[in-house]
């Protein structure tokens, strides 16, 4: 399905995605504490697997990926990100989950070809956003996926506001059914979206193509944001991507791939 010709003031539409209450908890920002009880607040140490392809920078997570987990973080215990980590892991690649509160910087960001970037609860340093910055500028693949602000997350994504000037906010539950034509939404009909926030604004709407759209008003969910070396993904919403929707998964890898 094509876009809608409709334009939304400073950027343009949206995808719809219905949630059915047996798929995921939904648990969203400021569910949880995005630092481990056990370490005191401290920000927690993280070691690499030699050789792994893909990061889930699940540091700022607000209770998206690592719940009911509260610390310490462990990726081969259940967790509700556990299934798009296995997903990934089973089409061949490996994957390192980082625990909340662990520390981001280039050295570590520099190891991984696909880095997914889950949840927004706590605010970057400006060394953690020059960090994200110098990735792009090799051949890897970068995906933004934050959630609703209606909860005790309520500060815009900066790393999609810094790349791409994308401001976002609230919060839509339904289902995405319109789409632009791209190899990411290929053979796609419908896409869950749990509590997710909506585009709200983009300072240069030239520098993103968006890519689904949800609700009568079109609000845009999803998208890339162009004009650097590495491939840039964003969507709005955490909880509905955990539950593996086919084909969107795939795409979505061969695409970073």
């Amino acid at each position: 399905m094509t876009r809608p010709a409709v334009v939304v003031p400073g950027l343009i539409r949206l995808l719809r995605l219905v949630v059915p209450a047996s798929t995921l908890f939904v648990i969203g920002c400021g569910a949880a504490s995005p630092t481990s009880p056990s370490t005191g607040g401290i920000p927690v140490t993280f070691t690499a697997t030699s050789g792994a392809q893909v990061l889930v920078d699940s540091s700022k997570d607000g209770g998206v990926w690592w719940f009911p987990q509260s610390g310490p973080y462990d990726p081969l215990a259940y967790h509700q990100g556990k299934n798009l980590a296995d997903a990934i892991r089973a089409r061949g690649f490996t994957v390192d989950e980082l625990p909340r509160g662990a520390a981001i910087s280039s050295a570590l960001l520099a190891n991984y070809r696909l880095i997914v970037r889950v949840g927004n609860c706590t605010s970057y340093s400006s060394a953690e956003i020059s960090a994200y910055q110098q990735q792009l500028s090799r051949n890897m693949t970068l995906m933004l996926l934050t959630d609703h602000m209606n909860g005790g997350c309520t500060l815009t994504d900066p790393l999609a506001l810094r790349f791409g000037g994308i401001t976002w906010s609230g919060g839509e539950t339904g289902t995405v059914t319109t789409f632009a034509n791209h190899p990411i939404t290929a053979e796609m009909s419908a896409l869950q979206y749990i509590a997710g926030a909506t585009v709200t604004s983009i300072a240069t709407p030239s520098s993103v193509e968006l890519l689904g759209f949800i609700g009568p008003s079109q609000k845009p969910v999803m998208g890339i944001i162009k004009g650097f070396t590495a491939k840039i993904f964003f969507l709005g919403d955490s909880n509905g991507i955990q539950s593996v929707p086919q084909p969107f998964v795939n795409n979505l890898l061969a695409w970073a791939f």
